[in-house]
């Protein structure tokens, strides 16, 4: 075997040695690279947002949130409240970032500022409202802010 073609070999190994590194670190970062190691991308990736569990207890508290900032500026007479929450999603951020789907339902209580929410009955029958909300909460700091809110009716 001569200097070249041991040089050759030499380079290879050093090319499938790299690969498999790059495999391995692309892993590491939260995805797979198709092609390199016949993986598929996994969705998770560092930074994006991921989805929650609707039961998470700072979801829950974000969602109260965003429906009374949503009460405070509308103009309807009577309050809303939330109905079900239906897909949620987090990103962290400078603080945490949650996108929220949710119904809420229109309530017998009018807006006097003395209401409590969570004593209101629904209207019979159910106005529904479908909604997005996006809420950034700073927790070490206290502070919440709803930054979006589409919501539609639908009955």
């Amino acid at each position: 075997m001569g200097a070249r073609t041991g040089a050759r070999t030499g380079a290879a190994l050093l090319v499938t040695a790299l690969v498999a590194a790059l495999a391995g670190r692309a892993r590491a970062c939260g995805k797979t690279v198709s092609g390199v190691d016949g993986g598929s991308p996994t969705p998770s990736v560092v930074g994006a947002p991921t989805d929650i569990s609707v039961e998470d207890a700072n979801l829950v508290k974000a969602a109260n949130f965003a429906v009374v900032k949503y009460n405070m500026k509308s103009n309807e007479a009577y309050l809303y409240k939330t109905e079900r929450l239906v897909t949620a999603k987090q990103q962290i951020v400078n603080g945490v970032l949650f996108f929220i789907e949710m119904y809420i339902g229109k309530t017998e209580c009018r807006k006097t500022g003395s209401e409590q929410l969570e004593s209101c009955a629904f209207v019979s029958p159910t106005e529904v409202k479908h909604c997005n909300f996006k809420v950034l909460t700073i927790p070490w700091k206290e502070e919440c802010t709803l930054l979006s809110d589409t919501c539609s009716s639908i009955r």
